[in-house]
């Protein structure tokens, strides 16, 4: 708007000079400032109908810290170079819904394409989405814009730093090789690690336990029955109940994480299965036995998609309620103040400014 303003007034000038003086020169100036906008706004419709905008993830799966990267490939079909070219990016962070737009700025060669390449850092774990919002292709001058239709879209997870911290564990905590990734085969459980079977819709089954896709396909309704673990001597809960009055809620959010998945990584090594467990969005535990790598991802993956909540719980009568299995004799929680409670005790809260050199000096007795 400020461009086409000023255009006017330059307009408005010329105008004013050529009706005060009879210079041919001036009147020349003037027709031409009243011709360009036309050829402008022609040659755009040129370019949009040529232009093809799409995105492409190099980096789908980074670390905290690390940067992901963005390729905006530009194609452009038409015989007329585009100048100007500005692409907005919605980019949403999955856990918290929080938004926000990037700009990108760029241009195309006639006949040809080129990429342009956006990074990004992410300083919290979680995942991220980034779509193509609009694309909009301006003249040379800024007076004109035109709107291409472009689609395309990707999801980045930002993985937490597994950190590790000295873990001791009593011999009765170590399973014997011999049951250390049994379950159950005579008996349904809670643990989502593993499914014991499928079976068509009974009432009182809870909706998070529907195999949507496998209902779709068969057209009807089944549900999954998770397994009935054995061996689990732990129980770690990731507590994600901040007060109202908090502040920095997303620091909160990433260090509960970082700092849970760090003490569970250090008790696989160590060889302490053990439930990790966390209170979901609509108030039930969601339960991972953590005893091979492939589990210690799985139930990573998941945990990024959780968030804060504002209801206090007593999670250990919950858990009891919900699962049909006694809970672990060790009980520990990590509180929203990044505290790791064993039973009552507090062993140590963490600044979370160096979690790594904390971890180092931190030492967990199972």
């Amino acid at each position: 708007m400020i461009r086409k303003i000023l255009y006017l007034m330059l307009v408005g000038f010329v105008f004013f000079l050529s009706a005060m003086y009879e210079i041919e020169s001036v009147r020349f100036l003037l027709l031409f400032l009243m011709i360009l906008p036309v050829f402008l706004s022609l040659s755009l419709q040129f370019m949009k109908a040529g232009v093809k905008v799409s995105l492409d993830a190099k980096h789908v799966q980074i670390q905290k810290g690390d940067f992901w990267e963005l390729e905006l490939k530009i194609g452009n079909r038409s015989w007329i170079p585009v100048p100007v070219l500005r692409i907005d990016l919605g980019y949403t962070e999955m856990q918290t819904g929080k938004k926000e737009v990037i700009k990108v700025w760029g241009s195309a060669n006639r006949h040809g394409s080129t990429s342009i390449v956006c990074k990004r850092e992410e300083k919290y774990c979680g995942k991220v989405q980034i779509r193509i919002d609009s694309v909009r292709v301006l003249d040379l001058l800024g007076l004109f814009s035109a709107v291409i239709k472009a689609e395309g879209q990707a999801e980045i997870k930002v993985l937490p730093i597994l950190y590790m911290t000295e873990v001791t564990t009593k011999p009765v905590m170590r399973p014997l090789e011999s049951d250390f990734c049994e379950y159950d085969l005579s008996r349904p459980g809670n643990d989502v690690s593993e499914i014991f079977q499928i079976r068509e819709y009974q009432a009182g089954d809870t909706l998070h336990r529907i195999h949507w896709k496998l209902s779709a396909r068969e057209d009807d309704i089944l549900v999954k029955d998770y397994s009935y673990p054995l061996g689990y001597r732990a129980c770690l809960y990731l507590d994600f109940f901040v007060p109202a009055a908090e502040k920095n809620l997303r620091e909160k959010l990433d260090g509960i994480i970082q700092l849970g998945m760090a003490l569970s990584f250090s008790m696989f090594l160590n060889k302490c299965p053990h439930f990790l467990v966390w209170c979901t969005k609509d108030g039930h535990l969601e339960r991972y036995g953590i005893r091979t790598e492939e589990h210690l991802y799985e139930a990573m993956e998941a945990v990024m998609q959780a968030n804060i909540h504002g209801e206090q719980k007593n999670w250990v009568d919950q858990y009891r309620h919900q699962f049909v299995d006694e809970i672990p004799d060790v009980r520990l929680r990590i509180s929203y103040k990044l505290e790791v409670i064993k039973q009552d005790e507090v062993l140590m809260r963490f600044h979370g400014d160096d979690m790594e050199r904390e971890l180092e000096t931190f030492r967990l007795e199972i």
